[in-house]
């Protein structure tokens, strides 16, 4: 049976070994997560030396509640049961923090706050180049780094962390190039933006920075299948309560209301339950000649 569990499982980094099957499209309301409890139950029964595969299996559901909230009380359970497994000393509170070292020089951290465990210290200045991160427990952990800077929007590349973006402009359902495409006055073109995920979304937010001279045949917010449309005085916004694995595709029409040349901003997704993730695409310029 352990045989059996690997060869129907898959295992990747960060993520862990999981089912990788397209029968469960969404993981907390299908069954991806009992049937990987049910897993590591049946190994921590007949296979309690194989530790590695049990711990990759845990990796995943962990993994997993990085980015879903998980609204099913009974999986989320089961969830709980199957990570600890009876034994809850992972929880103790006299466990050693991870030690924070900005540019070499230890962070002085304060206690966390009770129930959350979240702590926050706050550093100026213009040297701080490198930080450090020195892990004293066993176990899975995880962070990330948030920085933000000004520059030109010209200047602002693309760029991808766990799901990725493209925007397409069409004309009669064709391409044009996005290196200054030539419109006229009352062309109605089409936005097409591509959205691929690694892994299973909750709460995503995608902002499309239109250019000046485009105008939103619907003006009005509401739902459009999957996702939510708010259409702004300078953004399209979209929201997604879920975001499965693979790919989506979003389409907005508009139409090209005066002459000149335009650029757009940045297309951007995040998922707003673990920004980590995120994606941008950089800024296009249109040029409406008449």
């Amino acid at each position: 049976m352990v045989q059996s569990i690997k060869e129907y499982t898959v295992y990747k980094e960060p993520m862990g070994r999981y089912f990788d099957t397209p029968k469960a499209l969404y993981s907390w309301f299908d069954y991806r997560i009992p049937s990987q409890v049910a897993a590591i139950e049946a190994l921590q029964s007949v296979a309690p030396n194989d530790v590695q595969t049990v711990n990759e299996m845990k990796q995943w559901l962990l993994q997993s509640k990085r980015t879903q909230a998980w609204n099913t009380p009974i999986n989320s359970v089961n969830a709980v049961y199957a990570f600890f497994g009876g034994d809850c000393s992972s929880l103790a509170a006299n466990k050693p923090m991870a030690v924070l070292k900005l540019n070499g020089q230890k962070l002085d951290m304060p206690n966390a706050t009770a129930g959350l465990g979240y702590v926050k210290t706050s550093k100026s200045g213009d040297r701080m180049k490198t930080l450090s991160v020195e892990k004293q427990t066993e176990g899975t952990s995880w962070g990330a780094v948030y920085a933000q800077f000004e520059q030109p929007i010209a200047d602002v590349a693309d760029a991808a962390e766990g799901m990725s973006v493209v925007r397409e402009v069409l004309k009669n359902g064709k391409k044009i190039s996005t290196d200054g495409a030539t419109l006229a006055v009352g062309d109605r073109i089409t936005v097409r933006i591509t959205i691929k995920a690694e892994r299973d979304y909750d709460f995503v937010q995608l902002v499309d920075r239109r250019a000046a001279c485009l105008e939103p045949l619907g003006q009005l917010s509401g739902y459009n299948g999957a996702y939510y449309c708010a259409p702004k005085d300078n953004t399209t916004n979209y929201y997604f309560d879920r975001l499965s694995k693979g790919k989506h595709v979003v389409e907005t029409e508009y139409y090209v209301d005066r002459k000149g040349v335009y650029q757009t901003g940045t297309c951007a997704v995040q998922c707003a339950y673990s920004p980590e993730f995120a994606a941008r695409t950089k800024a296009i310029v249109l040029s409406v000649k008449r």
